[in-house]
């Protein structure tokens, strides 16, 4: 019987070990199919884009790619040269960020959202299409944004509202002097 009760043992072992593994693998595949459902919210590449406007309900800023360079100048509210970090990071979002969820709201509803006094994002690209992204506040949990991709100008019935990374208001939410380059420093 001691016999018996061994392989007992080590049956149950090696069956709650299959178990811990199987769970363990499920539990880790929601979050996979999750991220794969996202949608992208543009279909450009970074190297398309040429200009960029960003409107605050506090002020414009309008960038330009210069021409013949990978460089970016500003050109509103002051011009000069341009934090190439700061515009990397907006236009590679542009570029790659992906829609959590789409929600069809009411435009009388646009407050409850945020997008009473959004901030817009105009891009202008080198194909001569222009997109726009409308921000507006964070989501009830603060893990997204509401936002109108290419809005339609003659919507009245319903407003399709996409749930974005919040990564948008970091790269959008700046003061004038951080999307100026910096002066370099001569530490000779």
């Amino acid at each position: 019987m001691k016999s018996n009760t061994l392989i007992l043992v080590i049956t149950a072992a090696i069956f709650a070990g299959g178990v811990f593994i199987w769970d363990r693998q499920q539990s880790s595949q929601p979050q996979t199919e999750a991220e794969e459902t996202g949608t992208a919210i543009f279909t450009f590449s970074e190297d398309e884009v040429q200009r960029l406007t960003i409107t605050t309900p506090v002020q414009t800023l309008t960038f330009k790619k210069v021409t013949g360079s990978s460089t970016w100048a500003m050109e509103a509210p002051e011009a000069g040269p341009a934090d190439e970090a700061a515009l990397l990071f907006l236009i590679n979002l542009l570029a790659t960020a992906q829609s959590q969820r789409t929600l069809d709201i009411s435009p009388a509803q646009q407050q409850d959202f945020g997008l009473d006094q959004p901030t817009t994002v105009e891009v202008f690209l080198s194909n001569q299409q222009t997109h726009t992204l409308i921000l507006g506040g964070k989501d009830y949990e603060g893990g997204a944004v509401y936002a109108r991709v290419d809005p339609v100008k003659t919507e009245t019935q319903s407003w399709a509202v996409e749930l974005v990374p919040t990564s948008f208001l970091d790269a959008v939410s700046r003061p004038v002097a951080e999307w100026k380059a910096q002066p370099q420093s001569n530490d000779s």
